[in-house]
């Protein structure tokens, strides 16, 4: 009875676990493709598209790579996108910027509220929290340059919730 009761808690313990893409905008990861007016990485078939108001770019950075709002170092942006191929639930992304802005993170998909976040002086960590997102924004108090880096999502279609109760033999 006891190796029953162990196989079915393990079973469910698996079926309820999401694996953890990180997008990091590094070409040794995965390539990142610059296509002019959006940036686009596919992860563990996933893809994120990133696109700003402004021409995006990619750059080396502290920690990797960073996609930014702009890629003219003097052109500023009033908001960026991130797009997704599919639903994912999203845990968080750092940015990279200078002085302090107040960025608000604007979901679409799921039932999740918007993150209003202070961000500067260098890289910093947002955390959301979100599920089954199909895409987000990203505005600031003030026009911006800024980079993103390590988003860090999971496929929204991994769990399940539909567990059905089964008899299965054990056979020792």
């Amino acid at each position: 009875m006891n190796h029953k009761i162990t196989f079915i808690i393990a079973f469910f313990i698996l079926s309820t676990l999401k694996a953890q893409t990180t997008f990091d905008w590094e070409a040794s990861t995965a390539p990142t493709t610059d296509n002019g007016n959006n940036v686009t990485q596919t992860i563990d078939g996933i893809t994120t598209t990133f696109t700003g108001t402004e021409n995006p770019g990619v750059v080396a950075g502290p920690g990797g790579g960073f996609v930014l709002t702009s890629s003219e170092s003097n052109t500023t942006t009033s908001s960026v996108t991130f797009s997704f191929s599919e639903a994912v639930d999203v845990t968080s992304i750092s940015t990279l910027s200078g002085p302090t802005i107040t960025y608000t993170f604007s979901p679409t998909g799921g039932s999740n509220s918007q993150v209003v976040e202070p961000v500067g002086g260098g890289e910093e960590t947002v955390n959301l929290n979100w599920t089954g997102v199909t895409s987000f924004a990203v505005t600031g108090s003030t026009n911006f340059i800024v980079g993103f880096n390590d988003l860090i999502v999971s496929s929204s279609t991994l769990s399940t919730n539909n567990f059905n109760q089964e008899i299965i033999p054990i056979i020792f």
